[in-house]
Parts: C-alpha cells; structure tokens; sequence
C-alpha cells in the first residue's frame, strides 16, 4: 500500500466507521466503494467537490445548484456507455458520506440493507440485477462491482475498520 492509499484510508475511516455505527452500513464496504468509486480520492468528483460516491444529483440538489455535469460510464449488456450526467457536490466529504448513508436508507436499497450484516450479499445486492441476484439494488452498473468491492476490502484490509460502538 503507498503513503497516498494509507492517508486516504485513514482520512476517510472516521466518517465510514460513524456511517456503521448510525445505520450498520459496514464501514469495509463505505471504505472500498469511496476507493473504487473516487479513485481514491483522485477524480475531479471527489477532490474538487466531495463526492466520493459518484452520488447523482437529486431534484432538491438540481434546484440548489449543488450540482455539477460529469460524462460518466455505465455498464449496458456487458458494454460500456458514456454518458453525461448531474453529480451532487458536497461542502466535505463528512456531508458526502453522510449522505451516502441516507441514499443506501432509501426504499431503493431495502433488499441490499436487509443483508447489510453479510459482507458478500451486500456486495452482490449493490451491483446490477443478475440471474443470482434479480433483486439487487444496482448502485453500479458494472457486473463485476461485487469482485472489486471484495478485492479491495481483503486486499487493504479494510474489515478491521469497524464501529467499536453499538449504535446508540
């Protein structure tokens, strides 16, 4: 691991181990999806307006301008396609995360947070729908997000960033 990954992970843990701690959303997973998500911490998205999610923007967000316009690509039948669209921003990426947290709290993510205890079927139920998983939340497009999810959670050893805390 580079002195740029240990002090991006070391940044960003507080935030995913209180994300835990509120709402059980394991901080492993928080962690490795800002990494893949972010580049750890090196897009545009994220070093210039905070979003470590690739989080699009809402109605609400669009209405306040707390939003900017990205190309980005998204996985159809197995192919990449670029598109543009609106990403929120965020003022830190503590506003980021937390907001992370409320969006995987959404009707959207029920089936995902029904299994959000087994670290390998919320994996599988964030990626898209597929033959194993027909009820998966499709927080990415890409097929393989599960396999990268998981690689980078063993890889870095992101599972002994947990709440040391019960939720309260």
């Amino acid at each position: 691991m580079t002195p740029d990954q240990i002090g991006f992970i070391h940044k960003i843990a507080p935030a995913a181990v209180e994300s835990e701690r509120t709402t059980g959303i394991l901080a492993s997973v928080t962690i490795a999806q800002a990494i893949l998500e972010s580049g750890w911490g090196k897009t545009k998205l994220a070093s210039a307006y905070s979003n470590f999610f690739g989080i699009k923007a809402s109605q609400l967000k669009i209405a306040a301008h707390q939003y900017v316009e990205f190309n980005t690509q998204e996985e159809e039948a197995h192919t990449l396609e670029t598109l543009k669209d609106k990403f929120a921003t965020y003022s830190s990426f503590f506003d980021c995360f937390q907001d992370h947290a409320r969006l995987l709290q959404t009707p959207h993510y029920a089936a995902a947070m029904a299994v959000k205890d087994d670290l390998d079927k919320f994996c599988y139920m964030l990626g898209p729908k597929s033959a194993s998983y027909p009820d998966a939340c499709g927080y990415s497009t890409l097929t393989a997000y599960h396999d990268r999810l998981t690689e980078l959670i063993n890889l870095y050893g992101l599972r002994d960033y947990t709440a040391k805390e019960p939720t309260q």
